[in-house]
């Protein structure tokens, strides 16, 4: 990063910047212990993604192996932002980095604000390793920022403004306020702010899902009856912050009243989007001003559930709400979006508009009917065939050649150490033969099939692009999806041979199983997109990598 974009009132400390109003202490996901030592695991290693994945396979909190390093998922609130770039973006309370390492893809320079020191030394390896030059990472307190007047052009604030009170004296909604307008003073004037943070009504609390102190029910009550429901309930919460259980100063609000207070912030301009089940890593989002005519056939298609107002505008479990000093160029998810695992979707009267992260937009007619899944009959092997069948020979753009030198860096970074050498030479002889490119699905499982009730017979629904690809490795999906999802019913144990009997695909291979194994753990690293369903399919494959078969996938090879 050039040095004259290095804000004042900072001192240069190895990879840091830091203020002189730095907070001391620790915070975080994990206990302070095992931080350290993911620290020094990765001051010992190469590859972050990798060493992250391996960090947390055998941890209780898997699920920070996604929170870390999904970086599409945790930006998602910057897909409905598409035009919204320039020359500086502010992480404030940066965290683990997701968020920071996506805005250094889209900015010229990024600055990276976290108050805990050893986050901020986190951040740094994930700079280093990942290669992210134009990322500043600035330790220092988020409600006194170091950090010019009218120079930024997005500042982004995701899960922060409800911890900015913790560990502070004073009453919290005066911090809060004075935090947005250091936000608002910092911002251009044509600069956005984006806030991700839950909804003080949110019916998952109504539910009994524990507050951020850890507690139940505390967002609903007065706010001193939260206090003392604090100190009563003696919970431990998944953040390690220091004192966290002592008082209640999490506060979270409803829509309207976070836009009152960004206005009083000199931010008049302000749109409000729901979003589930998480503002982290959503499922869906819509517009809270979209009207119901909009809103029932998008619940109704991607949802099949009808559309309630009460439930989910008030009590929607979360937000993404956008606030400058002018009008937005754009009503951010006026049209509702479904976030699928490699595209966004949204409903066009009777078209689906599917745009993939890559860029590519595709438009495909809406199928009216029930998933095969919620189907009360059983499904016929000779309805799945055929309906794969017909999107291979029905397909317009076939998904392009694989990049086989992707494809062998992928298998050796985040597999070397689990299969041989020559194990993985043989599974890249074995895509660039059998499994690198034409007409495929890349997602063939049940919940994919779609009854079609105007045709009368089952559609195939939702292709993704793959590292790699087949069709046999598709019904090789399809089984092993079937058998450790356990998806039977009686009288269809053996539905998965029988479609692949049809199809002319043996099962009983034990290369093809292993390569649809292989496909599904690369699917979910970094290397396609990270899931923590990652570490289900790393347990197949370390006992397939002992010549054993998993006792979930015998019925492919006994039946």
């Amino acid at each position: 990063m050039n040095n004259s974009r290095i804000p004042g009132m900072l001192v240069r400390q190895g990879d840091l910047l830091v203020a002189a109003n730095a907070p001391r202490g620790y915070w975080g996901e994990l206990a302070e212990a095992e931080f350290d030592h993911l620290l020094g695991l990765l001051g010992e290693n190469s590859n972050f993604d990798r060493t992250i994945l391996d960090f947390f396979a055998n941890h209780p909190r898997r699920d920070l192996y996604t929170y870390v390093t999904d970086v599409p998922g945790r930006s998602a609130w910057g897909n409905l932002l598409d035009d919204v770039r320039g020359d500086l973006a502010v992480d404030l309370g940066a965290g683990l980095g997701a968020i920071a390492e996506s805005l250094s893809l889209r900015f010229a320079n990024v600055f990276a604000v976290e108050g805990c020191r050893k986050r901020c030394d986190f951040l740094a390896h994930r700079r280093r390793l990942k290669g992210l030059s134009n990322l500043e990472i600035i330790h220092g307190d988020i409600v006194d920022l170091p950090i010019d007047s009218a120079s930024v052009d997005l500042a982004v604030c995701n899960g922060g403004l409800e911890w900015v009170a913790v560990g502070r004296p004073g009453r919290v909604r005066p911090i809060q306020m004075a935090f947005l307008a250091e936000v608002a003073r910092i911002l251009k004037p044509e600069g956005l702010l984006y806030i991700g943070i839950e909804n003080r009504f949110a019916r998952q609390y109504l539910r009994g899902v524990p507050d951020h102190p850890g507690s139940r029910y505390t967002s609903f009550l007065p706010r001193w009856l939260a206090t003392i429901a604090v100190r009563c309930q003696h919970v431990m919460p998944g953040f390690a912050v220091p004192n966290l259980g002592t008082s209640y100063r999490n506060y979270t609000y409803p829509a309207r009243a976070i836009r009152r207070m960004l206005e009083a912030s000199g931010l008049p301009y302000v749109s409000t989007v729901c979003v589930e089940p998480s503002y982290d890593i959503p499922r869906y989002a819509f517009n809270i001003r979209t009207g119901r005519p909009t809103l029932e056939p998008f619940f109704e298609t991607f949802l099949n559930r009808p559309f309630r107002p009460f439930r989910d505008r008030a009590l929607c479990n979360n937000y993404w709400i956008y606030a400058s000093r002018q009008p937005l160029p754009l009503e951010p998810a006026a049209q509702p979006v479904l976030f699928g695992y490699f595209d966004t979707l949204s409903l066009h009267g009777s078209i689906i508009q599917r745009k993939q992260l890559a860029g590519a937009l595709l438009r495909e007619p809406l199928i009216r009917g029930t998933s095969i899944l919620r189907r009360q009959a059983l499904p016929q092997a000779d309805d799945v065939a055929s309906a794969f069948s017909a999107f291979l020979s029905g397909q317009t753009e076939p998904h392009p050649d694989v990049n086989l030198e992707l494809v062998r860096d992928a298998m050796r970074t985040y597999l070397g150490g689990r299969l041989a050498s020559k194990t993985i030479a043989s599974l890249e002889s074995a895509v660039a033969a059998n499994h690198s490119g034409g007409r495929y699905h890349g997602d063939f499982w049940l919940g994919n099939l779609v009854f079609d009730d105007a045709a009368g017979r089952s559609v195939l629904i939702d292709q993704e692009p793959q590292i790699f690809g087949s069709p046999e490795l598709d019904v090789a999906d399809l089984a092993i999806d079937f058998y450790i999802n356990r998806r039977s019913r009686p009288g269809s144990e053996h539905l998965p041979h029988q479609v692949a009997a049809i199809l002319g695909i043996d099962l009983r291979n034990p290369g093809l199983l292993l390569a649809a194994v292989v496909r599904q753990c690369l699917r979910y690293t970094p290397a396609h997109r990270s899931h923590d369903l990652v570490y289900s399919y790393l347990g197949l494959l370390d006992e397939l990598g002992r010549e054993t078969v998993p006792s979930l996938l015998r019925p492919l090879i006994y039946d």
